[in-house]
């Protein structure tokens, strides 16, 4: 793997990580909307970074 995989899924990594101490937090405080949009946000991460470590992969 080259670097720029690594260091795409570490950041990755680290977002996921705080969204969902995030969502953890505001579903405890039980509040339905922020955990919906925490929720969105953590789809959209993983998908875009699937997205481009595919094409990271392709463009080889």
């Amino acid at each position: 793997m080259s670097g720029w995989l690594i260091f795409i899924f570490a950041i990755a990594a680290f977002s996921a990580a705080a969204l969902l101490a995030y969502v953890r937090r505001a579903r405890s405080a039980g509040d339905c909307v922020l955990t919906a949009h925490g929720l969105i946000l953590l789809l959209g991460l993983i998908l875009a970074s699937i997205g481009v470590a595919l094409l990271k992969l392709m463009s080889r």
